[in-house]
């Protein structure tokens, strides 16, 4: 995603792992291994992905790639 600066972001829209395969690490490593594409091509300042908040496995996972002093959330539904 290229901002209106010229920066470019990193942007996840959608991630599932099916039920009978969630816990079984399989979400940590997509993290890690998008993470690592990310950081190895050296061309994105920021790295985002969204979730409901009621997904709490996947905030849970999210939270331990985050910097806290960068999360902000706006949300209206419509």
């Amino acid at each position: 995603m290229l901002r209106p600066d010229g920066k470019r972001m990193f942007y996840i829209h959608s991630v599932d792992v099916i039920k009978e395969l969630q816990s079984k690490g399989i979400g940590t490593k997509l993290m890690e291994y998008t993470l690592n594409y990310v950081k190895k091509e050296n061309k994105y300042y920021k790295f985002f992905v969204l979730t409901e908040e009621d997904n709490i496995k996947a905030c849970k996972l999210y939270q331990k790639y985050a910097k806290r002093d960068e999360q902000v959330l706006f949300s209206n539904e419509i």
